[in-house]
């Protein structure tokens, strides 16, 4: 309707305005203002949700939710009439765009940043937290250091990022795989830098590798024989690799996937020994989801971003079904927690803990020259992935400084945080209490090798189901290239490694020369008689 013609004439008539004003306001300019209708994902960005926004209309095309037109291809969201119902919670979503906002700049002049934060709800995989460093823009013309329409917390097909290498967040495989096989957390392994043989490193899938692998421990640190417990702790990679090497690499790729990671760019996960200290390049959506896992008694929930679809007619979308499906035990689950949560309360994650009487576990990754930096964290409640690292190149974060705080810092900055305002709502409840078994280990008695040789002592230990370990020679009163002792001694747990040091034979007794029964030695008489010639 015209002003001029239609709504003053009308005003008129209804007597609503008087002739004089009517006349007035004909004579008045009108200046139009027109807003532009704000469309697409764009819109949610006052919350920093359009990356989650971008995220479910790709879940929705992938998935063709909304079914198929005539051709067969995925009906599109553009038809509109489409009511999406989201899993988001807008209160974390908010905090996780503040935090994040708060403590790492969309931009920097040291290096190409790049920060990612997911949480997911464990027991659901609904996905109630995504955000990052940038400002989502869907516009390639429009590409600045501080906007992308790359999500960084998504695999490749669901927002077009190759992912990021993990880091030593990946070692709760191997951790997972260890207790599955029946092993301890207080079994003790060397961890020790060395050079590893890789042909010594089972791979059913692929098979053994060749030459050497020499990774060092983080700071260069030598800890000598540790506990599982305490090396996930302080996440000693050697350690690690020592644990790996009594395993199957092959049934520790498969177990990851059984947690339902994968690689962001579709490729299968690969199971080279150096995986074992992440070097697959992982979504953090993916970890997220992961780490729910063990929060959730060992089953993984694959993410959830979609509640409910209800069409233009009222009628509602049939959904896939959760997909829940056991990655590993209950006990192993529980026993996996209760050494994750050494790393938050006394281990590499202390700086992400909020100590607020709500118990958490997690995991720290950092890749190598710090170009990437983890922190995945969990409570009964939520799980929240926090990455921060470059996006492109390999600039390290330890060795640099963002707006005053160490680059490496920032994903415990970041994580502590946001989950002490997220746990404000959630709250949380303790662990489940470890397996015995799987904490203790079954004990087993250690045969004594003391005076055999290395080759008869090695034998023997294996026999006897434990690792063997040479820790090379030790000054001893045995004979020299005999066994001087092991450590430990006595009994330990079933596939301990026991450590064997032989004698140098420095202490050995050299035998004295002994003297002989004293004979008396005649001595001339000068007063004998001689006897008659």
């Amino acid at each position: 309707a015209r002003r001029d013609l239609d709504i003053l004439p009308s005003m008129l008539k209804a007597n609503t305005i008087t002739q004089a004003q009517y006349e007035e306001a004909l004579a008045t300019p009108v200046t139009p203002q027109i807003t532009p209708v704000s469309t697409g994902c764009s819109t949610a960005n006052s919350i920093g949700a359009g990356f989650f926004c971008d995220y479910v209309g790709r879940v929705i095309a992938n998935n063709a939710l909304l079914g198929t037109d005539e051709s067969g291809a995925p009906k599109s969201l553009s038809r509109g009439g489409y009511d999406i119902f989201t899993t988001l919670d807008v209160d974390l979503q908010t905090a996780a765009h503040a935090k994040l906002d708060a403590h790492v700049p969309r931009s920097s002049n040291v290096l190409d940043l790049g920060a990612s934060l997911v949480t997911v709800e464990p027991g659901t995989g609904r996905i109630l937290a995504m955000a990052q460093n940038k400002e989502y823009n869907a516009d390639p013309g429009a590409a600045t250091p501080e906007s992308t329409a790359v999500n960084y917390g998504t695999a490749f097909v669901d927002g077009g990022s190759t992912g990021f290498q993990v880091g030593s967040t990946y070692k709760i495989f191997t951790l997972a795989e260890w207790l599955k096989q029946g092993n301890a957390l207080n079994d003790r392994i060397n961890g020790n830098q060395r050079a590893w043989d890789l042909s010594t490193f089972k791979d059913s899938c692929l098979g053994s590798g060749t030459g050497t692998y020499t990774p060092k421990n983080d700071g260069g640190s030598n800890p000598g024989t540790t506990t599982v417990l305490s090396a996930t702790a302080s996440s000693v990679n050697n350690a690690y690799l020592g644990m790996a090497q009594r395993l199957d690499q092959c049934e520790i790729r498969k177990t990851a996937e059984a947690f339902g990671v994968a690689r962001a760019d579709g490729q299968p996960l690969t199971s080279y020994v150096s995986d074992v200290l992440g070097t697959n390049e992982i979504a953090p959506l993916n970890m997220a989801a992961a780490f729910a896992a063990v929060a959730n008694e060992g089953v993984y929930c694959a993410p959830v971003a979609i509640s409910r679809i209800v069409d233009a007619a009222g009628s509602e979308l049939a959904l896939p079904p959760a997909a829940c499906a056991p990655a590993v035990s209950p006990q192993v689950a529980a026993t996996m927690a209760y050494a994750l949560t050494s790393v938050v309360t006394n281990g590499t994650a202390t700086a992400s803990n909020p100590r607020n009487g709500i118990p958490h576990f997690g995991k720290t990754g950092t890749t190598d020259s710090e170009k990437d930096t983890w922190f995945v964290g969990s409570t009964t409640n939520l799980t929240t992935a926090v990455w921060v690292g470059n996006v492109v190149g390999d600039v390290s974060l330890r060795n640099s400084s963002i707006d005053g705080t160490n680059g490496a810092s920032l994903r415990h900055v970041v994580w502590k945080d946001y989950m002490s305002a997220a746990d404000g709502k959630y709250g949380g409840e303790a662990f489940p209490a470890p397996d015995r078994s799987l904490l203790q280990g079954v004990q087993v008695r250690i045969p004594s090798v003391t005076g055999q040789s290395i080759d008869s002592a090695r034998a023997a230990i294996e026999a006897a189901g434990f690792g063997f370990e040479d820790g090379g020679t030790v000054a001893s009163d045995q004979r020299a290239g005999t066994v001087a002792r092991t450590n430990p001694s006595g009994s330990a747990s079933r596939g301990a490694v026991v450590t064997v040091y032989t004698s140098d034979g420095s202490g050995v007794q050299q035998p004295q020369p002994t003297r002989g029964p004293i004979v008396p030695v005649p001595t001339a008489n000068p007063l004998a008689v001689l006897p008659p010639g």
